[in-house]
This record gives C-alpha cells, sequence and structure tokens, in this order.
C-alpha cells in the first residue's frame, strides 16, 4: 500500500541587498533564513518509491529565494524559476527576510572581504532497518560567491551559477540504508560496485 511521502524543509541560503535610490546598484545587508523543501519516498518499497519524484524536488530548489532585493520599503524574492517572471513585491520591514540569520558570521571564508558566499547543501537520506525515511543530514555541496554589489544586469549571471551550485546538490545527495547500501538520490542507481554487477534501483 502506498504511503504517504515524508516532507523535510533543508537549509538554503538566502542573502538580502538593498539600495537608497532608484536605478542604483543594490548592496549586500545581511544573512536571512530560507529553506527548501524536500520530498522522500516513505519507504525504499517499491510501492513507494513507483511514486517518488526527483522532479518535484528540483522544482522546489529552482523555486526557493536564494537573493532578496529591497528598494525603499518594498522587496521581491529572486529565485532561479523567477528569473524571467514578474517577481511580486512585499513589505520588507516586519518579514522574514528583514531577521538576520543567526550565526551567519560562522559562514565567512577568506572571500568574505570582497564577497559574498552563499553555501548550498545537498543531503544524506537516512532510511532504517524497515528501509522506511528516518532523517536527514544536510551536507554542504557547493558556494558561490557573490559580488557585494550588484546590479539587475547581473542577475542572468547569478541566476547561472545558482543553478549550477543545485545540479551539484542533486547529484550529490545520497540514500542510505541501515545495511549500509548508498543510493545516488537523483537516479537511485547505487554508489559502490554497480558497474561490476549491473546495479539496480533501489527497491528492487
Amino acid at each position: 500500500m502506498q504511503s504517504q511521502p515524508a516532507a523535510v524543509q533543508t537549509p538554503f541560503p538566502c542573502v538580502v541587498y538593498t539600495r537608497d535610490r532608484a536605478g542604483g546598484a543594490y548592496t549586500f545587508s545581511h544573512r536571512c533564513m530560507s529553506s527548501a523543501r524536500k520530498l522522500f519516498p516513505h519507504s525504499l518499497r517499491v510501492s513507494d518509491l513507483r511514486t517518488h519524484d526527483p522532479q518535484q524536488n528540483w522544482a522546489a530548489l529552482r523555486g526557493a529565494c536564494f537573493l532578496v532585493l529591497v528598494a525603499g520599503d518594498v522587496a521581491q524574492c529572486v529565485s532561479v524559476a523567477s528569473l524571467h517572471e514578474k517577481r511580486i513585491q512585499f513589505l520588507f520591514k516586519g518579514s522574514v527576510f528583514s531577521r538576520e540569520a543567526c550565526g551567519a558570521d560562522l559562514l565567512h571564508t577568506e572571500f568574505h572581504e570582497e564577497y559574498v558566499p552563499l553555501h548550498f547543501f545537498g543531503s544524506l537520506a537516512v532510511f532504517d532497518a524497515r528501509a522506511r525515511f528516518r532523517s536527514l543530514v544536510p551536507i554542504e555541496s557547493s558556494i558561490c560567491l557573490f559580488p557585494r554589489r550588484l546590479v539587475e544586469a547581473d542577475l542572468p549571471r547569478l541566476c547561472k551559477w545558482v543553478e549550477t551550485s543545485l545540479l551539484k546538490c542533486v547529484h550529490s545527495s545520497v540514500w542510505v540504508t541501515a545495511s549500509g547500501q548508498a543510493f545516488n538520490e537523483h537516479t537511485l542507481r547505487p554508489k559502490r560496485a554497480a558497474t561490476a554487477t549491473g546495479g539496480g534501483r533501489a527497491g528492487e
């Protein structure tokens, strides 16, 4: 019998840039809290795997906000998916994006004086002895270095960088079972010695 998939919120980088006048450049302000939803099959049973669609997770990543542009009192979110769409404006003050992420200073790297690093995370999903989804561990998979000042014309280039990082996150994510088997989350192919045996999909 098919079970409901497990939904988990995974960390997703988001940075806020502000500008004082129309047409001017945006300047980095702070990091804020954001996340992207990932769906996992309730278990590795064939019935559950058949209904699992990796494209749902990919769409969620592409739709997650990685950049907030603030002009005066209003803001707009930028995601890979929204690059060529009309973005909805909202009141910035009091929004979740107006609050700086706790411990954001810990994310600084040797590049932080000139660039703003955005850390992207893949995941390690753990399935128990009965092949049921149990937990998820975020694993850093990629990093983007944004300039501290940017203009609207920079957005296509930044979105391309982010999309490349998201692809790395997708292809580096792994499912691990209690017996020690590991599967690539995107392809559901075994991670170890599959070429020697022909491998197979999880649940087969």
